[in-house]
C-alpha cells in the first residue's frame, strides 16, 4: 500500500492550477471572481474567453439600448415616473461590477470620489422624511455610478474611446430632442401654441413626463458638449446636423439658463474647432434665426405668446432670474442660522412646500449639510482642476479634447447652479456618463495616457 502525504488545501489547489504561486500578488476581486459561481457556466466549468466576450457585448448592448430608451418613461399617474431604459442600464452596471471584480477594482481618484457621493445620498435618503421619493433618486445615482466606475477602468485599459462614451450620450440627447420636438408640434397642433408654451411644468404639454422643460434643456446641454467632442475628433458632418436638432430642442424649451448654457458652450467649444467647422456653426445659425423668425412672422396666435416672450426676456425678471435671488437669500440665511441641520435627501420639497432653490450646491447643504457638500465639491472638483491643467499644457497632445471636456463640464455646473435637473433619472444617468469621460481624460493625464495607446 502507497503511503499519501498529506497536503492542505492551499497546495493543492496550486497543483491543479486553481491558485497562483505564492510569489504572486492577486488582487482581492480577481481571486474572489475566480471561486465565485458568477464566473462558473451551469455545468461548473469557469467561464471561457469565448462565454466573456459574449457577456461584454450583452452589458454593451443593454448599455446603448438603455440610453436609446432613457428619454421615454411612465407617467406620473401609474404611480410613479421610471424611465424606460433604467432595467436595461441595471443590467448593464451588473455586468461592468463583474469587469470590475474579474480585473480587481483599483482605487481612482474617480472611484473614490463617487463612491463617496454616492453612500452620502443613500445614507441621507434613510433619512430623508419620505425614504420612498428619495431612493427612487438615489437608486439610479447607484446604477450609474456602477456604469461610471466600469467606464472609468475601460478608458484606463484603452478598450473603450472617449468618442465611444460621447456617441453614448449623443444617442440618447438627439433621441430626446427629437421626441422633445415632435411632442411639442402635436401638443401645439391640438391645444394651440399659446397654450403649449406656457403649460411648461412636470408632464405639461410642453413638459414630459419625467422633467419640466428646463430639465429638458439641462440633459440636452450633454449632447451639446458631446457633439463639439466629435466634431473635432472624427470631423463628421452627422454630428453637425445632430448638434443643430438639439439647438433646437433647446431653443424649444424657452429654458433661458439653458439657452445661455449653450451659446456659452458653443462659443468657446468653436474655438478649438477646424474654420471649416465654424463656418458652418455660422450658417447653421442664421439658417434657424432667419427660419424662427420666419415661423413667428407667419403664426397667428393670441396674446400668450407675447406675455410668454415679454416674461422670459422682462429686464427685472432676467435680473432676479425668475424669482431665484430671493430664494437664494432665504436658503443662505437658514444655512448660517442652522449649517449643521439637514432635512435628508430630496427632503427639501417637503419641507418648503414644493419650492425648490434651483441651486444645487444650496439644495445639497439643505438636504445633506456639509458632509454632503464636501462629497459634491470633491466629485466635481477635481476633474475640473485636472482638465483645466491638461488644456492649459501646451505638451499635451489631447490639448483640444481636455479643453471641450472642460468647457462641458464648466456648463454643466453653470446650469446646476441655475436650476434642480439632477433628481431626474434621464439627467442622472447622463451626468455620471459625461463625468467618466471628464475623469478618464483627468486619469489620462494623470497616469500619461493609455496603455495601449488609443488616441480618442
Amino acid at each position: 500500500m502507497s503511503h499519501v502525504c498529506p497536503q492542505d488545501d492551499e497546495t493543492i489547489l496550486r497543483a491543479a492550477g486553481c491558485m497562483a504561486p505564492a510569489d504572486r500578488v492577486v488582487p482581492p476581486g480577481k481571486a474572489l471572481m475566480r471561486y465565485s459561481p458568477l464566473m462558473r457556466t451551469p455545468g461548473g466549468t469557469a467561464l471561457t474567453s469565448v462565454n466573456r466576450g459574449r457577456l461584454k457585448r450583452l452589458r454593451d448592448a443593454c448599455l446603448v439600448g438603455g440610453m436609446a430608451l432613457l428619454p421615454f418613461s411612465t407617467s406620473p399617474e401609474v404611480g410613479g415616473v421610471v424611465a424606460f431604459g433604467l432595467p436595461l442600464l441595471c443590467f448593464a452596471a451588473f455586468g461592468y461590477l463583474l469587469e470590475l471584480l474579474r480585473f480587481g477594482w483599483r482605487l481612482t481618484p474617480g472611484s473614490l470620489f463617487g463612491a463617496l457621493y454616492v453612500v452620502v445620498i443613500l445614507g441621507f435618503s434613510v433619512l430623508a422624511p419620505d425614504p420612498v421619493q428619495s431612493f427612487a433618486r438615489s437608486v439610479p445615482n447607484l446604477i450609474s455610478f456602477a456604469i461610471f466606475a466600469g467606464l472609468i477602468h475601460e478608458l484606463e485599459r484603452g478598450s473603450r474611446t472617449t468618442t465611444e462614451v460621447a456617441n453614448l450620450l449623443v444617442l440618447s440627447t438627439f433621441i430626446l430632442a427629437a421626441y422633445y420636438c415632435l411632442n411639442f408640434a402635436l401638443a401645439a397642433m391640438s391645444h394651440g401654441l399659446g397654450e403649449v408654451l406656457v403649460s411648461r411644468v412636470v408632464g405639461g404639454l410642453a413638459g414630459l413626463p419625467w422633467g419640466a422643460s428646463n430639465t429638458v434643456a439641462a440633459v440636452l446641454v450633454f449632447g451639446v458638449a458631446s457633439c463639439l467632442l466629435l466634431i473635432q475628433a472624427t470631423s463628421r458632418r452627422a454630428y453637425l446636423y445632430a448638434l443643430g436638432l438639439l439647438c433646437m430642442g433647446v431653443a424649444l424649451t424657452f429654458s433661458r439658463g439653458g439657452a445661455v448654457v449653450v451659446a456659452l458652450v458653443i462659443a468657446l467649444g468653436s474655438l478649438s474647432l477646424p474654420w471649416r467647422h465654424k463656418s458652418l456653426l455660422v450658417i447653421g445659425t442664421l439658417i434657424l434665426t432667419i427660419l424662427a423668425a420666419f415661423i413667428w412672422s407667419s403664426l397667428s396666435i393670441d396674446n400668450t405668446l407675447d406675455e410668454l416672450i415679454s416674461d422670459r426676456i422682462e429686464t427685472e425678471g432676467v435680473s432676479a432670474f425668475g424669482g431665484r435671488l430671493e430664494i437664494w437669500q432665504e436658503r443662505i440665511e437658514l444655512i448660517a442660522a442652522s449649517p449643521l441641520e439637514w432635512v435628508g435627501y430630496y427632503g427639501s420639497l417637503l419641507a418648503f412646500d414644493g419650492v425648490s432653490a434651483h441651486n444645487f450646491l444650496l439644495t445639497t447643504w439643505i438636504e445633506t449639510g456639509p458632509v454632503g457638500v464636501f462629497a459634491a465639491l470633491t466629485l466635481l472638483g477635481w476633474p475640473l482642476v485636472r482638465l483645466l491643467w491638461r488644456a492649459l499644457s501646451r505638451r499635451n497632445p489631447r490639448q483640444k479634447e481636455a479643453f471641450l471636456l472642460l468647457v462641458g463640464l464648466v456648463g454643466v455646473l453653470l446650469n446646476l447652479m441655475v436650476e434642480d435637473p439632477n433628481f431626474t433619472q434621464p439627467y442622472i444617468v447622463c451626468f455620471w456618463l459625461y463625468l467618466a469621460m471628464c475623469y478618464g481624460e483627468a486619469e489620462r493625464a494623470r497616469r500619461g495616457g493609455c496603455a495601449n495607446g488609443r488616441s480618442h
